[in-house]
């Protein structure tokens, strides 16, 4: 049977070298009958390997067992596991400000700001949505802002910080997204979930409010 072409991708990566050395030593005669010793080529012995492996099914076992972990691993990215659950009803506003250490310039050289400049985006952009941080683990959590989105629809934006955005999106029918690696919750400086937030003026209202009071 003829190795898959895609058996032949690990031989690109190996390189193999043989050097014959020479031995000077006594010469103690002939003490009995001599070979030729011979050594099967170790890419042979990978080919020989992989061949066996594509007969027996155990290629295609580990190619379908890596795309699995691939694909779950995307349905269920990695938790913040720092969060901790809201148990009381609590807030405080975040201001989104930034300072620029250095100038910025266009390409052309022209000063698009200067250093030390603050910059507030909110001044020039605002939130449209109602953005409500929640645990897909927690039972309790997802039913209460399963139904916020039922009441108030496209005005929320449901983020995940922990669970299945997929395996929620499905039985919500529709987009649930999560806080890729905490970037969110770590930028808007927030510890607790369910955390709900929202533009006041030029800051954010970030809102702590237990799952059961959520409405």
């Amino acid at each position: 049977m003829p190795i898959s072409k895609s058996l032949y991708k690990p031989f690109l990566l190996v390189s193999l070298i043989f050097a014959s050395t020479q031995i000077t030593a006594m010469d103690l005669g002939v003490i009995g009958n001599t070979y030729q010793i011979a050594e099967q080529d170790a890419v042979e012995q990978i080919k020989a390997k992989l061949l066996k492996m594509q007969q027996t099914g155990e290629l295609q076992r580990i190619e379908q067992e890596s795309i699995k972990k691939s694909i779950n691993s995307l349905k269920n990215p990695k938790a913040n596991d720092t969060l901790t659950i809201a148990t009381k009803k609590s807030s405080k506003l975040y201001d989104p400000t930034q300072t620029f250490d250095q100038e910025v310039r266009a390409e052309d050289g022209t000063l698009i700001s200067p250093a030390g400049r603050k910059v507030n985006p909110l001044d020039y952009v605002k939130l449209s949505k109602t953005m409500v941080f929640f645990d897909g683990r927690d039972k309790e959590q997802v039913e209460a802002v399963k139904k916020l989105v039922q009441k108030e629809g496209l005005k929320i934006k449901p983020i995940l910080t922990g669970g299945s955005w997929f395996d929620i999106s499905k039985e919500w029918k529709r987009q649930v997204y999560f806080d890729q690696g905490a970037y969110l919750t770590r930028r808007l400086t927030i510890e607790e979930v369910p955390a709900i937030v929202s533009q006041v003026g030029n800051k954010l209202q970030i809102n702590y409010v237990p799952a059961k009071e959520i409405n």
